[in-house]
């Protein structure tokens, strides 16, 4: 069972303005992961014996957001046992990757901003996606994610008059980002939404030029100070 503590300037060393930081300790097998608080004090402003924020303006607000911090840890650390029986330090970890847990739109945005192997025309599609996420729902948390919310979701899109196809592809990234979530076992794969909608898509038309228009824009000329038209042109053709 992962043990979790309070610990002051573990590292024994101050910061410039005379602060450290207070963090929290997850213990399990020998093993050690230190976790922020994003608190700050001054050595005078910790007491070691109660282990707890002394002698400040914000103590009682300080304390109160620690004991939060910490009781939200265990909490998240024994639903996991519960759920999936054991848990590693690396899985504790994966709770503070996000600013909620609970919330997909918070994961797809992490995901999103730290994910450095796509393109960058690939991560504008993906990021135009969660703008039309957000703009249906500013915050979607994992437990509501469901047939109902998809579906709605569709509508809202296609309410902005986009093509069908161009709505495909948004619910293509919405999916995409749950498929994640479930990779991650942050949600269950039982309860993906779309294991029963399907977005609709429709072929699109091909049309291709015949010899006699490609050989008028081969043979097309450009005024100077139309030459990106030419490089345009050029790469079109060859």
């Amino acid at each position: 069972m992962i043990q979790c503590v309070v610990v002051y300037n573990f590292k024994n060393k101050l910061k410039k303005d005379g602060t450290a930081l207070v963090q929290i300790r997850a213990y399990l097998n020998k093993k050690r992961k230190y976790f922020s608080t994003g608190i700050y004090l001054k050595p005078s402003q910790w007491s070691t014996k109660k282990n707890q924020v002394v002698n400040h303006s914000k103590s009682l607000q300080y304390n109160g957001e620690i004991r939060r911090q910490l009781d939200e840890l265990e909490t998240y650390a024994l639903d996991w046992i519960k759920k999936h029986g054991e848990m590693s330090l690396e899985q504790l970890e994966g709770y503070f990757k996000y600013d909620d847990v609970q919330s997909f739109t918070d994961f797809w945005k992490y995901e999103l901003a730290h994910d450095t192997k796509l393109t960058k025309i690939t991560k504008k599609k993906h990021q135009t996606a969660l703008n039309y996420w957000t703009k249906f729902q500013k915050d979607i948390k994992f437990s509501e994610l469901s047939y109902n919310l998809i579906h709605d979701f569709d509508t809202f899109l296609f309410s902005h008059k986009l093509h069908i196809n161009t709505v495909y592809t948004h619910h293509k990234q919405v999916k995409k980002y749950i498929n994640q979530a479930i990779r991650r076992e942050l949600f269950d794969g039982n309860k993906n939404p779309y294991l029963n909608f399907t977005a609709s898509t429709q072929p699109t038309e091909r049309i291709v030029l015949s010899t006699e228009e490609v050989e008028r824009l081969e043979f097309l000329t450009f005024e100077r100070n139309e030459f990106y038209l030419e490089l345009i042109r050029d790469m079109f053709l060859f």
